[in-house]
């Protein structure tokens, strides 16, 4: 399922200070009983895996391509791209990520299905060539998502602090002071963060330079080539466009109850 979350935690605490009269610590000391008593620490702390991703195909291909190898990456192979230099990949081979991308997984694990046909222009100058074009029919062996390559999960805590002056008996002033992702934990958006800026489509992958080839006039390098990403941007991630959750801000608030 596109919406499979396999790990999820929530605490929900409340924490009331023992300080002051009537608490286990400082009930005999004045100043700081005053200062001290009547204190509430509450939170909620999330963590979550992300969902699962989905890789699909465009420019004529719209079905799910050939998985050919671990499509994880290691830690090491994650780099930021600076658009120049080429980065090796687990099976050898080495790409260039474009700048200020993240390589978030392995491109060269996917492949999809290509057909030589006949080149029916009439415009053609020679009738024998051929067109390699995208196998509209063909669906390949990767799963429908990829529960080893998710999006974004979540980990958030949210802390709010009270202090309760009481005025009388049954009237009371409270001071409250509330932190939404107190630690100011960057967090990007899943649904945003891989639908929109995470290169999950392989794109135009019977193109060459653009154009739909024929057979004859590619160098084995292009032919070896065809059905694997055209866009660079497949398998990467752009932090700066992403979407994320809101950074640490406060909210204070002061009220009487009665």
């Amino acid at each position: 399922s596109s919406n499979d979350t396999p790990h999820r935690f929530v605490a929900i605490y409340t924490w009331e200070l023992p300080f002051g009269k009537g608490k286990s610590l400082l009930a005999a000391t004045p100043v700081l009983s005053r200062v001290l008593a009547h204190w509430t620490v509450s939170g909620i702390t999330q963590f979550q895996t992300g969902f699962p991703l989905t890789i699909n195909g465009s420019g004529g291909w719209s079905g799910r391509p050939d998985l050919l190898e671990n499509p994880v990456l290691p830690k090491e192979y994650r780099i930021t791209g600076d658009g120049v230099t080429a980065t090796n990949l687990p099976d050898g081979s080495s790409i260039v990520v474009p700048a200020g991308r993240e390589l978030n997984f392995n491109p060269n694990a996917f492949r999809s299905r290509v057909v030589e046909i006949k080149n029916t222009s009439v415009n053609a100058k020679n009738p024998g060539l051929t067109n390699i074009v995208a196998d509209q029919y063909y669906w390949g062996n990767s799963p429908r998502t990829y529960p080893w390559l998710r999006g974004f999960g979540i980990n958030n805590t949210d802390l709010s602090v009270k202090r309760a002056f009481v005025l009388k008996e049954n009237k009371r002033i409270e001071f409250r002071l509330d932190a939404r992702n107190a630690v100011n934990h960057t967090q990007f958006n899943g649904a945003a963060g891989v639908t929109t800026n995470m290169g999950t489509t392989i794109g135009s992958t019977f193109a060459v330079g653009g154009v739909t080839p024929d057979w004859h006039t590619l160098t084995p390098a292009q032919q070896a080539r065809l059905g694997y990403a055209s866009s660079a941007n497949f398998g990467t991630f752009l932090p700066s466009a992403a979407g994320v959750r809101s950074a640490r801000y406060l909210q204070a608030a002061l009220s009487i109850v009665f």
